[in-house]
């Protein structure tokens, strides 16, 4: 599964992740740390293991 929400930067904004998650794509929910390391620049590589195949 390709996921192009990345923004020019390449990191994956909290609120695109919010949108994945209501739509099933994510195996678990993503933890609210994670999402606000995200939010100030962790990268996408950290985020993998929550999403499905």
């Amino acid at each position: 599964m390709n996921i192009l929400l990345t923004g020019s930067n390449g990191f994956l904004g909290s609120r695109a992740l919010y949108h994945l998650e209501q739509q099933g794509h994510l195996v678990t929910p993503i933890p609210s740390a994670v999402l606000r390391g995200t939010s100030s620049g962790e990268r996408l590589a950290s985020l993998e293991p929550y999403f499905g195949q």
